[in-house]
Parts: C-alpha cells; sequence; structure tokens
C-alpha cells in the first residue's frame, strides 16, 4: 500500500487567498447616508424571508453592522486573522442613487476608494462584486426588472464608472454575483429585481438571466479594455441535485434539474447558449416590440412594400408559395434594386410548395439577380419519406428589426389580386423591435441547413440593436416561435392546447382545415362544456374538396360538447388564428391539420397582453357577419354517401 506512505502536504499553495466575503447590503447601514438611496436590498423586511414591504418596523440593511463607519476597525481584525483577500460588493445606489444620474455620487466613490486603499495597507487584495443584490429602487419601480434591456446600459454606466475610478485599488472584479439566482424564486427579486409573485414568472426570469449574460460580457469586455492588472469572472450558483430513487424517471429529472445550473457556467464560460437550452428556449419571450395586425392580404401588401423599401442592411425571406403575378414582381423589384445597393438579399422558397408556380431552376435565376436564394427540399418524383417535410412558414425581416409573418404567401389570390375560391381572407402580423430577433434566428438557422453552412457566428450582425441604436417601443409581451418536425416537440400543437386548456371566458379560432387529433378534439370540447365560449371559423368555399369533406367530419362531435362553428361565405378563409380573454393570442402559419402540427416547418407569434390582441378579436367578430351558423341540422342532413366518405377520408386524414 504504497500510497500510505505518500507525503501529505499540509499547507496551502503558494498564492493561495484566504480571505473574507460580504455584501455591501448585508454590512454597511447607512443606506441614506451621503447621497445614498434607496436599493432593491432596503425593502426587504426583517432579513430574507421576512417579504417585500416599505412599511415595516425593522429592515437589517439600514444598520447592519454599521461597516460603513466602523470598516478600519473590522478590516483590521480580518488583517491579524491573516487574511490576503477581503471581497465585498459597491452598492449601486451608492454610486448611482436613482440609476438615472448623468454623474455619479462622489462622496460614494470616495468610500470606496478609500475603504480599498485601506485593505492593500493592510496587505489584503480587494476582490468586487459590481452586481450583489443591490440595485436602485427608482429603476425598478421605473422601468420594472432585469427583463427590461434598458437594465443593461444603466448597469454599463455603472461599470464604466467604477472601473475608472476604483481600478487602481480593485484587484478583481466579478460581474454577478450567482448570477443563475436570477432564475431562482424567490431569489429572483435580490438576483433580477423581478417580484416572486410576478406574472409569466418563468419567462420574466430567463428573459432577466439573458440581458444579464449580455450586460456581464459586456463589462468583462470593457474590464480587460481599460485595466492592466485585474482580472475579471463571474460568481455562478450551484445548487447540487441527486435523484430520489435510481428509478430512471428520476434520474432524468435530476439531470434536467442540474442542466439549469450548468447552463450559467456554460454561458459564461463559453461564451454561447449550450444545445441543451437551444432545444427548448432558443426563442424567447420579449418586451420592447409593437405589433400590428392586417385583417386580409390587401392590407398587408403596401405596408409590406414601404418597409422593403426602407431596407438599409438586409432582406430575409423564406415563403411556402411564390407565385408570378402583381405582388411577387413588385417584391421582386425591390429585392433586385436592394441587392445592387449592397443590401444582403437572401430568399428561401419550399419546393414542393413552388413546383408548378416557378420554373424548376428559378433560383438560379434569382442568383443572376444578385439575389442569394436557395431552394428547401427541392421535389425529387420519388418515394422519399423526407418529402412530406414542407417548408410551410412565410417570414420576411427587414434589418433586423421589423418582421412580418401570418398565412399569407407572395401570390396575387392571397391579395385578392387574383380570384381564386372567391374572396380570400387571410391575415399577418407586422412586428417592429426586440422580437424579431426569434424571427431572424428562424431565418438564419434554416438557412444554415440548406447551404449547410454555420450561420451561428454571424449571428451578431443582424440583432436588432445591431443597426437600431434606438430604444424600441412597445406593450405586453411577443414570442415568435417555431416548429420542426425533426424533433420530439410538437410546439405548435402545444402552443394550441395550452390556449385552449388555460381558457376562461372564449377562445375563437381561425383555421382553413380542421383535421384534429384525439388530444385536440378533447381539450376544446372540455372547453366548452366548462363553460368557455369556444368559436372556430372555417372556409364557406374550400380549396380543396375531399380536405373540406373532411373537415366538416369533425363537426358533429364539437357541436355537442357545445363548440360553435361558422363558415366564412365570401370565399375561402386562409387565416390561422387564435385569440383568448383578450389577453392572449397567435398569428401565424400553423393550421389545425396532421401536416401542418406534425409534418411541416412552421411558425407564428405568440402575444401577451398586448394591444394587436383586441384587433385580432374584433376581427373575429366582424367576420361573423360574413359567416352562416353550423348547428347539428347540418351534420344530420348529410346523406348516407357523405357520411360513408368522410368516414374513409379519416382513415387517410394524416396524407391530406
Amino acid at each position: 500500500m504504497a500510497f500510505l506512505n505518500k507525503e501529505v502536504k499540509k499547507e496551502f499553495p503558494e498564492g493561495f487567498l484566504w480571505g473574507g466575503a460580504v455584501a455591501a447590503n448585508q454590512c454597511e447601514g447607512a443606506y441614506l447616508e451621503d447621497g445614498k438611496q434607496m436599493s432593491t436590498a432596503d425593502i426587504k423586511a426583517r432579513g430574507f424571508f421576512g417579504g417585500l414591504r416599505r412599511d415595516a418596523d425593522y429592515y437589517p440593511t439600514h444598520k447592519a453592522i454599521d461597516f460603513y463607519h466602523t470598516y478600519k476597525s473590522d478590516l483590521k481584525l480580518m488583517a491579524e486573522a491573516n487574511f490576503n483577500i477581503f471581497r465585498t460588493s459597491i452598492n449601486w445606489a451608492r454610486i448611482y442613487p436613482t440609476g438615472e444620474e448623468e454623474t455619479p455620487n462622489q462622496k460614494g466613490l470616495d468610500f470606496y476608494h478609500d475603504m480599498f486603499k485601506y485593505c492593500h495597507e493592510l496587505g489584503m487584495k480587494v476582490m468586487v462584486t459590481i452586481s450583489h443584490y443591490e440595485t436602485p429602487l427608482y429603476l425598478v419601480d421605473t422601468y420594472g426588472g432585469w427583463d427590461n434591456r434598458k437594465f443593461i446600459e444603466f448597469y454599463m454606466k455603472f461599470v464604466r464608472t467604477i472601473v475608472d475610478n476604483l481600478d487602481d485599488v480593485v484587484d478583481y472584479w466579478l460581474t454577478f454575483n450567482e448570477i443563475g439566482n436570477a432564475a431562482v424564486k424567490p431569489i429572483c427579486w435580490d438576483a433580477a429585481c423581478i417580484y416572486p409573485d410576478s406574472e409569466n414568472l418563468l419567462q420574466r426570469m430567463y428573459q432577466a438571466a439573458h440581458h444579464q449574460f449580455v450586460a456581464s460580457a459586456l463589462a468583462v469586455k470593457y474590464i480587460h479594455q481599460h485595466s492592466n492588472h485585474a482580472k475579471v469572472g463571474a460568481m455562478i450558483a450551484y445548487k447540487t441535485v441527486y435523484p430520489y430513487t435510481c428509478n430512471p424517471k428520476d434520474v432524468i429529472a435530476a439531470e434536467k434539474e442540474k442542466r439549469k445550473e450548468y447552463f450559467f457556467s456554460d454561458v459564461q464560460v463559453r461564451g454561447k447558449y449550450p444545445d441543451y437550452i437551444w432545444q427548448y428556449s432558443r426563442y424567447p419571450v420579449h418586451e420592447n416590440t409593437t405589433a400590428e395586425y392586417f385583417q386580409v392580404g390587401d392590407d398587408m401588401f403596401p405596408v409590406l412594400v414601404h418597409e422593403l423599401e426602407q431596407a438599409k442592411h438586409f432582406i430575409f425571406i423564406e415563403y411556402f408559395i411564390i407565385n408570378d403575378g402583381v405582388m411577387w414582381q413588385t417584391i421582386l423589384n425591390i429585392l433586385e434594386k436592394k441587392a445592387k445597393e449592397g443590401v444582403d438579399v437572401r430568399l428561401i422558397y419550399d419546393g414542393f410548395g413552388c413546383l408548378t408556380t416557378l420554373p424548376y431552376k428559378y433560383d438560379q435565376e434569382m442568383r443572376r439577380r444578385g439575389i442569394k436564394c436557395e431552394v428547401f427540399n427541392r421535389f425529387r418524383p420519388i418515394l422519399n419519406i423526407i418529402q412530406n417535410n414542407r417548408d410551410h412558414r412565410k417570414i420576411c425581416v427587414i434589418d433586423g428589426w421589423t418582421g412580418f409573418t401570418g398565412g399569407i404567401n407572395l401570390a396575387d389570390e392571397y391579395i385578392n389580386q387574383r380570384k381564386r375560391f372567391g374572396h380570400w381572407k387571410d391575415t399577418a402580423v407586422m412586428l417592429k423591435g426586440e422580437g424579431v430577433w426569434n424571427m431572424t434566428a428562424m431565418f438564419l438557422y434554416m438557412w444554415g441547413i440548406v447551404t449547410r453552412t454555420d450561420t451561428s457566428l454571424d449571428f451578431g450582425n443582424y440583432v436588432p440593436h445591431r443597426w437600431h441604436p434606438n430604444e424600441f417601443p412597445g406593450n405586453g409581451y411577443v414570442q415568435p416561435f417555431c416548429d420542426s418536425p425533426l424533433d420530439d416537440e410538437i410546439v405548435g400543437e402545444n402552443v394550441y392546447l395550452n390556449i385552449i386548456n388555460r381558457a376562461k371566458n372564449y377562445v375563437y379560432i381561425c383555421t382553413p382545415y380542421l383535421i384534429i387529433d384525439n388530444e385536440m378534439m378533447t381539450a376544446l370540447c372540455l372547453a366548452a362544456k366548462s363553460g368557455v365560449d369556444v368559436r372556430i371559423m372555417t372556409p364557406g368555399i374550400p380549396d380543396k374538396k375531399m380536405v373540406f369533406l373532411l373537415t366538416q367530419s369533425y363537426y358533429k362531435q364539437l357541436l355537442e360538447a357545445g363548440v360553435k362553428i361558422y363558415e366564412y361565405q365570401p370565399g375561402f378563409l386562409h387565416a390561422k388564428s387564435f385569440v383568448c380573454d383578450d389577453k392572449v393570442g397567435v398569428v401565424g402559419t400553423i393550421n389545425l391539420d396532421y401536416r401542418s402540427l406534425y409534418l411541416h416547418f412552421e411558425d407564428g407569434v405568440w402575444m401577451y397582453k398586448n394591444d394587436v390582441i383586441l384587433d385580432i378579436r374584433d376581427d373575429f367578430t366582424e367576420t361573423l357577419e360574413y359567416c352562416d351558423p353550423i348547428d347539428l341540422a347540418f351534420c344530420q342532413k348529410r346523406n348516407i354517401v357523405v357520411r360513408a366518405i368522410q368516414n374513409v377520408l379519416r382513415v387517410f386524414a394524416p396524407l391530406l
């Protein structure tokens, strides 16, 4: 047992740092002295579990151990204990009392400079946590929490100030204390300035975490550029998780929980989101985004043309169908002109969707015109299962901050320049702001697939604020999302089911096809039976007669459960939209049929408490005037032959 005779070192290695750590809010006190104003820590009554109150009789931070006045004697005791490093934070509210000041509080800077200088005199190095739960309360009251992107610039102003003024007495910088706590309840208040009882808490927390990642990266960059000696890092919160039993379900659950912790260190160390997070959170929720809803393609087209004409940097277009005519020629002329001006113009169209509408090698023609063009899954007349996977998305992104999507393809019937199946009723939405990033990312990922290249390296050139430095207005939340048939997540159907299952008052649905599985049927029926006003609008004039018959075969079961069904009489209804309780709305490309939900690449925009939701609702109720309500008598009077055909079609529903 030779290892028993191995000499064991009984001393710490050379250069080992042995010290003590505090946070300013934990020890300083003097919470309103020398110009300081309230921080987020100063409303925490009676400690960590005392809750957030502004009328309590005791707050630990207000006096603490009075370190602000006694730091010399306290630090001397640390030095006598042979500490060689001291870690503390700089109270943000002591430097910028409200966070909005143009110039810092000099008394605050002087305090920290003197204190850090004294540490060095005692032989102790200084490690500073830039943000340790001491955000100016005024910023939170005025702008909300870290889920507001404005906090990045407020933070960076603070960073630039303390680095420029204190770097000579600071040896180590930490950008955030336990950055992972931004996504942990109830610590989200401390770390991200988000009230633990907030609506959409999980979404807000992870949006805040994203903004802190960006802020941390900017801070690291600034410190490296402006300090010749200091080192900079971040502190990660790690919580050990063990499986409850050896059951594989428990093991997998523990592993997923641990990934929540690893996520933060992976981003901080590697500088990008890991694959296991992108799989679930590639397209986050955004604020600072406006939305405009279009009731018909006729209204959207002139707006789209105007926005394309304003493009300065790039145009990304991805559509299922493109057909020559007024609409496409107008757009093509703009694209060709912009390409000559140096704008990065890229086009993706689906090989099957454009099989009969464009020449076979139309992509080559586009390239000759200066337009980068790729065909998604070019149609080949062979038996191949991947021919079922089509790019059904409709996306147009301009300069990273303007985006369009909805049911409208680039063909004349969609703007009623060509009469096909009567009046063509379709819808779309235009976003302006930070939410457009999701649409940009969707396109770039698809571009990487069709070109077999890695587009992730270029992402920074296409973010919303790259070419639009000003803040974006907006109300509520938007989340553009996409669905892929190549993973295990049925995102589109889950979005729809989530809306139906959470509805309290009403759900209004527009869909050109109604070919639903048992889970969707159950959700719709249960909602109606629970007293929710469930209404579904379908076309009165079909574009595919067999699909129309199949759609009508689902009417009886839905009507018996209390679902109201309407058929749009002026023509074909191609819109795909959900609106619920005046709070939630979805506009996109996803039909209520098997192909759309399971086989196609799709996209949509989920919106919450955005003004545009009422526009979607009003459009639905106004369109009801042009619809015929369907009742049980309609189903019962169908002759036996039609019913038999419908039953047969049910068997082949996934193929239609």
